[in-house]
């Protein structure tokens, strides 16, 4: 922490106060108060300034010393250097805190340090932003899948400006021997605030040995390098069989992690989660699970107040505390906090106790902005089944690949709930109430309606089965993400194996 000193010139109030419960005339000691309890700074653009006053009152009946302050956090926020002050009973002093952003988005705290015996350190939560445009890459990586031998694969990244300015793209190269790309736009380009440019990418392979690229965006955003990742493999064979396993329940037990995002920005979506838990408990409890539930919003990966089950006293009530809980500065980094929630329940961890030997895990991920983890979404999901194999993700995040008015797209999340067999949902829309029908159905039951291919078919030649038999209706082939969706009344059972034949998609010479 940066130890920092305030200059606090007291100035008498006409009628001074006492806050209830504290100042007992028999009893006559300081009494610190703080206003505004925390300090919320509109976006700039790098460079700019801005300051906002803190009031220290002291509300006690005896002076009141203030010893000086501390900030944490990053260094966006600053404070005069001077000296300490003593505040007179009644008194109370206004000061500056001043805010120039370095990042997107900047946190801190303040803590205000005095001789109050009983709370000799207020803290001051902090929060600002940078008016920056920002690139998201979707998809990433682009996963080109097996491609035949003297054929090629086209594929498209989209470049998308998810920031709150213009920006310009400076140079786009694609990396590795067998990656390329060809586009007819002029760079440098200006990508407007929203708005996302398609790059055309192609694969190539010229042997059978897994391959991997990367795709190298400069920019003047403040992170000037964007990499998107690509892979693929080569093959002889031009016709595919994929194959899964449906989701082995049904579960006696369930063990279910949320994540929630603890930006500003998400205030309504914890509010809905608050208010539709009890119908959630009540759906679990129909369904006759022995269930587990924890919060976890910090980077340490611990629970927010207490693990819940189904014989704890007013749990909705504490699932609401535990949904608004602390942020650290990786708050938007998902992933990271539920795999590290998830090594946390080993034995000796702060959520031991979590993982039980014969329950579904189920983790549940609502943001309203791409997993901001330091590695990949896959990475994570690996290090989480490691803890939990059973593991399921369902995510209420933004849509992709364009977003909402009040979300980004949910990348990262989206590809994680794909990978594992969970739902996705959007938080863009208002009613959540069949939501938690569908996160304590997955929960229960561990069926998915998704199933993603490992390459691209010509869909003319898709041939599904399920348990063996053709399934001629019940299934659509969605492009986007490269998978069969079955219809709700057409779900494989528990258990069932799916397949799907086709022919690769490719350009091929002769």
């Amino acid at each position: 922490m940066r130890l920092v000193w305030l200059l606090l010139l007291p100035a008498c109030i006409e009628n001074g106060f006492v806050e209830p419960g504290r100042g007992n005339p028999e009893d006559d000691k300081p009494a610190i108060e703080v206003f505004p309890p925390a300090l919320q700074f509109d976006g700039l653009v790098l460079g700019d300034m801005a300051t906002q006053p803190l009031t220290v009152r002291n509300i006690g009946l005896a002076p009141l010393t203030v010893v000086g302050a501390q900030l944490s956090g990053t260094t966006a926020f600053s404070l005069p250097v001077e000296p300490d002050l003593i505040l007179e009973p009644g008194t109370e002093t206004t000061f500056d805190v001043a805010f120039s952003p370095v990042n997107p988005e900047d946190w801190g705290s303040l803590y205000i340090l005095s001789d109050d015996p009983e709370v000799p350190s207020v803290e001051v939560p902090l929060s600002g932003g940078a008016l920056v445009g920002e690139l998201l890459v979707l998809p990433n990586p682009l996963d080109f899948g097996a491609v035949p031998l003297g054929c090629s694969q086209s594929g498209s990244v989209y470049v998308q400006n998810v920031g709150s300015v213009d920006l310009t793209i400076n140079t786009i190269v694609p990396l590795g021997d067998d990656f390329g790309a060809t586009w007819d736009f002029t760079l440098p380009l200006v990508l407007p605030a929203g708005e996302q440019l398609e790059v055309p990418l192609t694969y190539y392979p010229d042997d059978l040995t897994a391959d991997e690229g990367e795709v190298w965006i400069t920019s003047d955003a403040i992170v000037g390098l964007t990499v998107a990742k690509q892979r693929g493999n080569g093959t002889l064979d031009s016709t595919v069989d994929d194959e899964w396993w449906q989701g082995n329940g049904p579960w006696e037990q369930t063990d279910i992690v949320f994540y929630v995002d603890q930006s500003g920005s998400m205030l309504d979506d914890q509010e809905r989660l608050r208010s539709n838990f009890s119908r959630f408990v009540d759906i679990l409890e129909e369904l006759d699970l022995d269930w587990q539930i924890m919060v976890v919003t910090d980077e340490d990966g611990c629970h927010n107040e207490s693990i819940l089950d189904r014989d704890t006293p007013d749990a909705s009530n504490v699932f609401a505390s535990a949904v608004v809980g602390p942020a650290g500065r990786w708050t938007e980094a998902g992933l990271s906090l539920v795999a590290q929630a998830l090594e946390n329940a080993e034995p000796g961890g702060c959520n031991e106790g979590f993982l039980r030997t014969n329950a579904k895990t189920t983790a549940v991920m609502v943001s309203d902005e791409p997993d901001q983890s330091r590695t990949d979404w896959d990475v994570k999901v690996a290090r989480m089944r490691s803890y939990a194999p059973s593991i399921g993700i369902t995510s209420i995040v933004g849509d992709v690949p364009d977003g909402c008015e009040t979300a980004e797209p949910g990348t990262g999340y989206v590809e994680a709930s794909l990978a594992t067999g969970g739902a996705i949902l959007s938080i863009c829309n208002e009613d959540w109430s069949s939501y938690f029908e569908t996160i304590a159905t997955l929960s229960a039951l561990g069926q998915t309606d998704t199933f993603v291919l490992t390459s691209i078919p010509d869909p003319a030649t898709l041939i599904v089965k399920v348990d063996g038999q053709d399934a001629t209706t019940g299934w659509t082939y969605d492009a986007t993400w490269n998978a069969i969706r079955f219809e709700h009344a057409a779900i494989p059972a528990p258990g069932v194996q799916v397949q799907a034949w086709y022919d690769i998609e490719a350009d091929c010479e002769g």
